[in-house]
């Protein structure tokens, strides 16, 4: 054996479902900021369709997402993100006229 272990992340989500998602586009655009019935801090898992540049900000109307500001999503490539209370994601796809950004709660407290 090469001493390499392979690893698989778990995650729970029975009982949770998205959140409303969010149609994104050439130009930037914005979720609601988190709610209050939310956790405080949560992990989530965000994903998008199309390829998209993301960044969160602490109030609506912050500094928008662009390759100079935000960090890049790919496409059906799902990543885990801490997300706060007033957090707005803001997104804005690479190329494409139109796709989806989604987001779904991972951790809670039972």
């Amino acid at each position: 054996m090469s001493g390499i272990l392979v690893t698989q992340e778990i995650i729970d989500i029975q009982g949770v479902v998205q959140l409303t998602p969010l149609t994104i586009g050439l130009a930037a655009v914005e979720t609601a900021a988190m709610a209050t019935t939310n956790p405080l801090v949560a992990v989530y898992r965000v994903w998008a369709d199309e390829n998209c540049y993301f960044r969160v900000n602490t109030a609506v109307g912050g500094t928008a997402a662009s390759v100079a500001t935000g960090m890049v999503l790919y496409a059906n490539q799902p990543i885990s993100l801490v997300l706060r209370q007033g957090d707005v994601v803001n997104v804005i796809t690479v190329l494409a006229a139109s796709g989806t950004f989604r987001r779904m709660l991972l951790n809670r407290q039972e």
